[in-house]
């Protein structure tokens, strides 16, 4: 199997998150996951994680969160600073 370039590995997984979306849009799971990142202090982060990130510092930083599946980590980070 040959490898395939970055612009297609990068499509394909596009194309795999595109699918995957609407398995997960109309879920039970989903509707209470948009309800609760709409809430100003909404976090999933563990305390040990948080209490680490703020010793830390994030912000005026980049920050980058590999491997996401529905951004949940993305928005707490953004709600630490």
């Amino acid at each position: 199997m040959d490898m395939p370039s970055a612009q297609e590995a990068i499509a394909s997984n596009k194309n795999a998150w595109d699918e995957s979306a609407g398995l997960h849009k109309d879920t039970p799971t989903w509707t209470a996951l948009l309800a609760s990142v709409a809430a100003p202090d909404f976090s999933c982060l563990d305390p040990t994680i948080t209490t680490l990130l703020q010793e830390v510092g994030v912000v005026g930083k980049d920050v980058v969160q590999l491997c996401c599946n529905n951004g949940r980590e993305s928005l707490s980070l953004y709600g630490l600073g």
